[in-house]
């Protein structure tokens, strides 16, 4: 009968979460959407407020492109309903910016209505930006009180934790002057550029994004829309085809041009792959082995680098460094 009564009592649905909260769509947030995987949560957008130096970007219809966008995992730790403890169920919450245009988008078409116009980006990027923050451990939820508690146990209600939350992230724009704003961003700062670099790679070579809209512990891989080809019945995108031509290329440059071919380790290897390449048959085999690998093994690849890369960028932004 307690497993029972456990079960009923912890939270099963998004929408079971959101309610917790008391979040309103028609209020000041908006575009609720649930997670359907991993741990129970929902992400929901809220616009910044015209009293803080960040100034979002403006489409031309004047309506903000960029929102602050926050995450909200339930037991994120996927812990079994019979084992937690629900007088302390741990609630994770991320925020961070989020762009319209630019998630769908890879640049920007300042021809599309849709897009931001190129005066209003211009003087959002000279402001400071809002840092990414999440908050792993200091927010719990107790079912015997229906109420939220922060990490010394203090009561709290849904709306209170969605506004610290939210007053933390506009807090971050708000420098004492921009050497300290850089001191605070510093680590993040570079972080942040080499996780645009490798999502920049993965859109031009596999026309992919990483998606972090259900909380950034691990980032889904979507696929964006590509011209596609098909080659001896294998179907991939452009992309790929290009990427894995100028893989093959630049090794047999460098290969050749440097004289690895006479390498003691090398050479073997490299006389294998040259007589592979002289039968039709076997490289034709070769390259509907290696095709699919390239397509499946080089997003997962650069997910792999991205995903610390992104867990020191939030920890140097939440420790100031």
């Amino acid at each position: 009968m307690l497993d029972q009564d456990r079960l009923r009592k912890a939270f099963h649905t998004a929408e079971q979460v959101r309610d917790a909260f008391g979040v309103a769509e028609d209020g000041v947030y908006r575009e609720f959407m649930a997670f359907t995987d991993r741990a129970t949560g929902f992400s929901i957008k809220r616009p910044y407020p015209p009293d803080i130096p960040f100034k979002p970007p403006v489409k031309k219809d004047g309506s903000p492109d960029t929102f602050a966008i926050i995450r909200v995992l339930y037991n994120p730790a996927n812990i079994a309903a019979e084992r937690l403890d629900l007088h302390k169920v741990p609630i994770w919450i991320g925020i961070g910016k989020h762009s319209k245009y630019e998630y769908t988008h890879f640049g920007y078409n300042f021809e599309d209505k849709d897009c931001p116009t190129k005066e209003s980006l211009a003087r959002s990027l000279s402001t400071p930006q809002p840092v990414t923050l999440e908050f792993p451990e200091d927010f719990f939820f107790d079912h015997s009180t229906s109420q939220f508690l922060d990490k010394t146990g203090q009561p709290m209600a849904g709306l209170e934790v969605l506004e610290k939350v939210f007053a933390q992230h506009c807090d971050t724009t708000r420098a004492v002057g921009p050497q300290i704003f850089r001191r605070h961003s510093r680590v993040g700062f570079v972080c942040g550029s080499l996780t645009k670099f490798l999502e920049a790679a993965l859109w031009l070579c596999f026309r992919k994004r990483l998606d972090y809209t259900r909380g950034s512990l691990w980032p889904d891989i979507v696929l964006l829309k590509a011209p596609s080809l098909k080659i001896f019945g294998y179907k991939t995108t452009k992309n790929v085809i290009l990427t894995y031509a100028s893989l093959i290329l630049v090794t047999y440059t460098i290969v050749s041009g440097f004289g690895l071919s006479k390498n003691a380790f090398l050479a073997p290897i490299w006389k294998y792959l040259t007589s592979l390449w002289k039968h039709p048959f076997l490289a034709l085999c070769a390259s509907l082995v290696t095709l699919p690998l390239l397509e499946y093994g080089g997003p997962q690849v650069i997910r792999l680098l991205a995903n610390p890369l992104k867990r020191i960028q939030l920890w140097s932004n939440k420790h100031k460094m």
